[in-house]
């Protein structure tokens, strides 16, 4: 029913499309057949690595972001010491809990401090 008013696709057409879009942006792709311990078909995807761009651990991708967020932090910090973590958030584009865990690791690297209270106080860049 779908076929007939353009909505749906003929049977067996959709891998020939998987694999033609998948080969033309340069990504390699192989289908195979396995019959032991039993009958499968396997579709192999490999994402082709950019040329220039090298990829490292997540671990390190993370640690990297993470230093970048703290000194966009503490530069906004530096400019409105009297910002909450809701504006810090809405300026950074981040969660409002991603900016707190943030600070809270600002604060244990002895770079950030507050003074004095939640309401009315102030954060001091150390560093």
């Amino acid at each position: 029913m779908f076929l007939f008013i353009n909505l749906g696709e003929r049977a067996r057409s959709g891998l020939p499309k998987i694999r033609s879009g998948w080969e033309a942006e340069g990504h390699e792709l192989r289908l195979y057949d396995s019959f032991a311990p039993f009958d499968h078909t396997v579709l192999e995807m490999k994402w082709a690595q950019e040329e220039g761009k090298t990829t490292g651990t997540s671990e390190e991708t993370s640690e990297e972001t993470s230093e970048e967020t703290s000194s966009r932090v503490l530069a906004l910090l530096k400019q409105a010491p009297s910002s909450s973590a809701r504006q810090l958030a809405a300026q950074l584009g981040l969660s409002q809990r991603a900016v707190e865990l943030q600070i809270a690791k600002l604060k244990s690297g002895k770079k950030l401090r507050r003074i004095g209270p939640n309401k009315g106080g102030y954060w001091e860049v150390l560093h």
